[in-house]
């Protein structure tokens, strides 16, 4: 089920990143809902990384772009290498 949230979050920011159609405070807010809501859903402790993704997603999409940096250094240094490796950049 969880998957399903990221792959729509990815969808999302792919289409933040690419559509041309939607003004760019209304596609900011409908992707800062789903970041949102994600976040809340993912607070237990075995949907870390769910909630790691959506925070790293968030700063991606905010231009915090050392946050975002950080987020995926700390992640390698902990040896979550292989399940980050499809963050976008």
């Amino acid at each position: 089920m969880f998957n399903l949230f990221l792959q729509l979050a990815k969808i999302i920011w792919l289409f933040a990143m690419n559509g041309k159609q939607m003004e760019k405070s209304i596609k900011k807010n409908r992707v800062d809902e789903v970041i949102k809501y994600i976040i809340s859903v993912t607070a237990p402790f075995q949907l870390m990384i769910y909630r790691i993704t959506a925070l790293y997603l968030h700063a991606l999409l905010t231009d915090q772009k050392g946050k975002a940096q950080k987020i995926k250094k700390d992640m390698e240094a902990y040896g979550y290498g292989n399940a980050i490796a499809s963050w976008p950049e």
